[in-house]
């Protein structure tokens, strides 16, 4: 896994054997958001689950349940406690788009 360190050099992450777990948590995608906040974002998979990692460049962090709706075969991703009609689509190229009910936000690299 790569990330982006507070001194915006890349850091690749290799699993060792005390951070390798067992579960079927799936890594989606990692981006660094610099659009509107300074803050690494992690999608993960696990089982039919989604959550949103966001890391600040401060340091702070959270991490927010998502819901998914498929619409015309898109797969939404959507803050579940938070959703105001905006949503996440990660594009067959990586990136992850941001929408809200008038369209296109944003979208950030991989």
């Amino acid at each position: 896994m790569k990330l982006i360190n507070s001194n915006f050099e890349t850091v690749i992450l290799q699993p060792t054997p005390e951070n390798n777990n067992t579960s079927s948590e799936q890594i989606l995608g990692t981006w660094y958001d610099t659009w509107a906040f300074k803050r690494t974002v992690t999608i993960t998979k696990d089982g039919d689950n989604y959550y949103m990692k966001e890391v600040y460049s401060d340091g702070s962090s959270q991490t927010i349940t998502l819901g998914v709706k498929i619409v015309g075969g898109e797969t939404r991703l959507f803050d579940i406690v938070n959703a105001y009609g905006d949503y996440m689509v990660i594009k067959s190229d990586g990136s992850l788009a941001f929408y809200d009910n008038q369209g296109f936000i944003y979208e950030i690299k991989p």
